[in-house]
């Protein structure tokens, strides 16, 4: 739902067939990414569900100066549907009164980035990508930076993971349970670099079934945590088992 401003833009890249139902009886049928019908003025104060149906491969609120004020208005994303994303870097960038997330069992396949898709969202609490796959996803650098309400990230399988750097730093709110990364897999990461930076209440967060065999730097990967015993020899024990980079 968007709060009513004059005019409002959705931040569409690579649109070329994309049906816009703008939540109060009005719609769009947008062919270029730039096309005047990505822009719509609402009559009246109010929250409006707006739907997106069609073909587009990247939703950007970073891209363009004339999008980024519509990004405050972002309240839910209740589900990504059937539309085929490629790429979701700065999705939801600075969407700061963003709350939940639900992608839904939505077809993820071809995404390869979410690099800070969701950072600078303070105010969002739930993200629930469980019921997806994201079978090609390679980074996920600083994407939920800043998360400072973040309580709970539920991701799938990361079986192509590589740079996850600076992904939940800041996310000071997080707690493990319920956050966990047991989904994750084993992931090909190569960098760890403040993932978890400013993250102090993971005391249970289990890492041991990553596979570290390809990380040349994990500089503030888990600084000023104090995890929980059982959980921290579990890690050393798998990770000593691992032939890792010098």
């Amino acid at each position: 739902g968007r709060d009513w401003i004059p005019t409002c833009a959705l931040p569409i890249s690579n649109a070329y067939d994309a049906q816009i139902a703008w939540g109060d009886g009005s719609t769009d049928h947008l062919t270029a990414h730039d096309g005047a019908e990505r822009k719509h003025t609402y009559a009246a104060a109010g929250t409006y569900d707006v739907a997106i149906t069609g073909k587009f491969a990247h939703i950007n609120y970073y891209s363009k100066a004339e999008v980024r004020p519509s990004a405050a208005l972002v309240r839910q994303v209740k589900q990504f549907g059937d539309v085929e994303f490629i790429n979701m870097g700065n999705a939801f960038y600075q969407a700061t009164k963003l709350t939940n997330v639900t992608a839904g069992a939505a077809k993820l396949d071809l995404v390869t980035a979410l690099d800070s898709a969701f950072r600078g969202c303070s105010a969002l609490r739930i993200v629930d990508f469980s019921q997806t796959a994201l079978p090609m996803l390679t980074t996920l650098t600083n994407a939920f930076n800043g998360g400072l309400a973040l309580l709970d990230c539920k991701l799938p399988l990361l079986p192509q993971l590589a740079t996850p750097n600076g992904a939940f730093a800041s996310c000071n709110k997080l707690v493990t349970p319920p956050f966990s990364v047991n989904t994750w897999g084993p992931m090909k990461a190569t960098t760890l670099a403040n993932m978890f930076q400013g993250v102090t209440k993971v005391t249970r967060l289990d890492v041991s079934g990553w596979d570290i065999s390809r990380v040349t730097t994990g500089a503030s990967f888990l600084p000023n945590v104090q995890l929980d015993t059982d959980v921290y020899d579990t890690i050393l024990i798998a990770w000593a088992a691992q032939t890792v980079k010098p």
